[in-house]
């Protein structure tokens, strides 16, 4: 009933998961082998009503969901219990850190900081990325202000050189990529295949991203 379960959280099926979680509660605590859970599943299908219900149903929440989730207190609580969780990966390569930083948890991110967490700990997946990276691709700008505050390396490269700023302006996202260059983001640096985060801008039509490269010295490819 698990993979039923899982299932029904991708779906945001509230129905299925009452139903479900009704006939075998110990469902609630209850992953795939690999450490994958119907609460993570719900999270990364964007399903919020599944991942309420859960969480009112008592779902068994470990370090990683807890910082998804962006609850701070809990996080902390947590990782008194076993600090060696602060830097670990999950079953799909991110530290807590990469995953509160890409949904957007900054209480739960400010928790993690503080606590010692690596602002530029790499993911232990083909993308190894920081959680800049992972903000970034959020689109979740508290989140990465508060990263480049802490010491995050804004022209760190992730998988095929893309650094962030790369990656802003691939979402046409003209605040994040202004906040990255007022936080030492390079305009000039080249992903693998040699694209500019300008040279991405003028492919994806920003216009807005491109002026502001040209502004700040970014070159084409």
């Amino acid at each position: 009933m698990l993979e039923q379960l899982m299932e029904a959280a991708k779906q945001g099926d509230t129905a299925e998961i009452k139903r479900l979680v009704g006939e075998q509660p110990e469902l609630l605590t209850a992953r795939r082998e690999n450490g994958e859970s119907p609460l993570m599943a719900a999270m990364y299908y964007g399903k919020p009503q599944a991942v309420e219900l859960l969480l009112t149903l008592g779902v068994a929440v470990n370090v990683h969901e807890a910082a998804a989730l962006g609850d701070g207190e809990y996080t902390a609580y947590l990782l008194q219990e076993a600090p060696e969780q602060l830097s670990a990966h999950n079953y799909d390569g991110w530290t807590p850190l990469h995953l509160a930083a890409f949904f957007g948890g900054e209480e739960a991110a400010a928790a993690l900081i503080e606590l010692g967490a690596d602002v530029n700990a790499r993911s232990a997946n083909r993308m190894a990325n920081t959680p800049l990276h992972a903000a970034v691709a959020g689109r979740k700008f508290h989140l990465a202000h508060l990263l480049l505050q802490r010491g995050a390396d804004p022209n760190a490269r992730q998988e095929g050189g893309w650094t962030a700023l790369q990656q802003a302006a691939g979402n046409c996202d003209t605040y994040m990529a202004r906040l990255l260059l007022d936080h030492g983001a390079d305009p000039e640096l080249a992903q693998d295949s040699g694209l500019t985060a300008l040279a991405i801008a003028e492919m994806k039509g920003c216009d807005d991203i491109a002026a502001l490269l040209r502004e700040r010295g970014g070159a084409p490819s």
